[in-house]
């Protein structure tokens, strides 16, 4: 059993990654709507977005499952998670006024998807020697991977397109 210290910092990653995960999917959200021409590829990974919080929620809703957490899914730097939320969260009001071209936009959603807890996350879900709760985790999300690159295909395509 994890002694409390480690467990309050376990419970404060779990929440703030929690918390990046929906603020990433409020940004995809958003460009949904901006680009309904994409509104299918930014709904999906928005909703993939809101699974990893719902996943994270399940853990800090069980004591017993805080022992277990696999926390090769999350950054350990919580500082820097608390940045990434707190940049986001203020870009989101004005995100409509913003000027910038689609593959900006999307550019924008790349550098998101890129960051801190989040990445973490995606390597995760690839680690091919995973812990057992882990490989629980892996199943559950199975289909919801390789976010960064999905963004990277689109953007190539709107290039492409140019």
């Amino acid at each position: 059993m994890a002694n409390a210290p480690d467990v309050d910092k376990t419970r404060k990653l779990i929440e703030t990654s929690s918390r990046l995960e929906i603020d990433i999917s409020k940004v995809y959200h958003f460009l949904s709507d901006k680009f309904p021409e994409d509104h299918q590829f930014w709904w999906q990974l928005a909703t993939e977005e809101e699974d990893h919080s719902a996943i994270y929620e399940s853990f800090l809703r069980s004591p017993l499952l805080m022992d277990v957490f696999p926390l090769e899914i999350v950054d350990h730097d919580l500082a820097g998670i608390l940045s990434v939320c707190e940049q986001i969260e203020a870009d989101l009001p004005v995100m409509g006024q913003w000027d910038l071209s689609k593959a900006q936009f999307y550019e924008y959603a790349l550098t998101v998807e890129q960051a801190s807890s989040e990445g973490k996350f995606q390597q995760a879900m690839l680690d091919e020697n995973p812990s057992r709760f882990l490989r629980t985790v892996q199943r559950i999300n199975a289909d919801e991977i390789r976010h960064k690159e999905r963004i990277e295909e689109l953007i190539d395509d709107i290039t492409n397109e140019s």
